[in-house]
């Protein structure tokens, strides 16, 4: 009884935020000003998919088919945790059943069973992912599109900086083989003056013979 009362409770809450979330309009500016993304919330971006401007804008939800800002983030997060929970629910469920009622369950109930608890735990562990994602933005106190563009930015600052090393390594490279087919050999370069010197000398040798 309680299984199915709690796994009813979390269907009915993420149903009801489903909907919800799409009869709120983000291009308005209301909402509830989180405390942990204030930079991201003041802004207002353009949706090219919605055509319209959203107050803290965070991202485009496809499976929502709208904009999360700043008026729907919390209903927005309040729903991905509940999904986390319902599938986490549905998984332990189907598990139980099968560990508890496996000899009076049908060929058919097992396999259905198992498929519902393989899907089940595979989109529970999705929406944790996404959860904790939320979770991380909100401790660094920026949006997802925010993040995407820090990204994008920490990845052209790396791949710059590989190129100049690349390059410093290539003209290392040259100027090492430039050195190895042009040596400078001082060590066979005649001092000045030195052939007159030994001739000098030589020449007193000879008339002293």
């Amino acid at each position: 009884f309680f299984s199915v009362a709690f796994f009813t409770m979390l269907a009915v809450l993420l149903g009801f935020l489903y909907v919800l979330i799409g009869f709120v309009d983000p291009g308005t500016d209301h909402g509830i000003e989180g405390f942990c993304m204030k930079k991201t919330q003041i802004s207002t971006r353009y949706c090219q998919i919605c055509k319209k401007n959203v107050k803290g804008l965070d991202h485009h939800c496809i499976w929502l088919n709208t904009c999360v800002g700043k008026r729907n983030y919390p209903l927005f997060f309040v729903l991905i945790t509940t999904g986390t929970l319902l599938f986490s629910a549905q998984t332990v469920i189907a598990a139980f059943t099968l560990a508890e009622w496996t000899d009076d369950l049908s060929t058919a109930n097992w396999i259905l069973l198992v498929l519902q608890g393989v899907i089940s735990f595979l989109v529970a562990n999705l929406l944790l992912s996404l959860v904790l994602f939320h979770i991380y933005l909100q401790f660094v106190g920026i949006g997802t599109y925010d993040w995407l563009i820090k990204r994008a930015q920490n990845q052209r600052r790396k791949q710059k900086e590989k190129r100049e090393r690349e390059k410093q390594r290539r003209e290392q490279q040259q100027e090492i083989e430039m050195t190895t087919k042009n040596p400078i050999k001082s060590n066979q370069t005649a001092p000045v003056g030195g052939g007159a010197g030994s001739g000098r000398g030589r020449g007193r040798s000879a008339r002293v013979a």
